[in-house]
């Protein structure tokens, strides 16, 4: 994606955290639930209503928040009145037209396995792929956050393992 263009790695994983937890209030408030975000798997987590990046003060704690950064965040109480833990993550973390999109560019990145038109279209669903960089048959990048992916000049993935 284009947004995440320039961006370091630290800066696309606060960006595509921060369009999460928007995502994250906005579904809370659809089902009337409290949503929480933590840093470690089972730790308490943060209200996201207490992150909002609209207001002045969800800014300051998102900064707080993001210190430091991590690679890893696990989101709670969006599942079902039985199970409130768990969370349909298609719905948390990409809006529909982009499922849509993720369904023709995993049929077409099957069919161009092995070929260097699979680069193109990885960088073209906004992963970030140095030049000479090869990426082998039978390797698949995430399609679900591809802006989170950078493969450094020059690199080979999954030569003869």
């Amino acid at each position: 994606m284009k947004k995440y263009n320039g961006k370091s790695p630290e800066e696309v994983i606060k960006l595509v955290t921060i369009e999460i937890i928007e995502r994250a209030i906005k579904l809370g408030k659809k089902k009337n639930r409290t949503i929480y975000i933590s840093k470690t798997s089972g730790g308490q987590g943060t209200d996201v209503r207490d992150l909002d990046p609209s207001g002045d003060g969800g800014k300051i704690n998102l900064e707080k928040f993001f210190t430091p950064i991590r690679r890893h965040y696990t989101f709670s109480g969006l599942g079902s009145p039985e199970e409130s833990d768990s969370i349909n993550w298609r719905v948390l973390n990409l809006p529909f037209p982009r499922r849509l999109r993720l369904v023709f560019q995993v049929a077409v990145s099957f069919f161009l396995k092995g070929t260097p038109a699979k680069n193109k279209l990885y960088r073209w669903m906004g992963a970030h792929i140095g030049y000479g960089a090869e990426i082998m048959q039978m390797v698949w990048l995430d399609h679900f956050r591809p802006e989170l992916i950078f493969i450094g000049d020059n690199s080979l993935l999954g030569a003869f393992t």
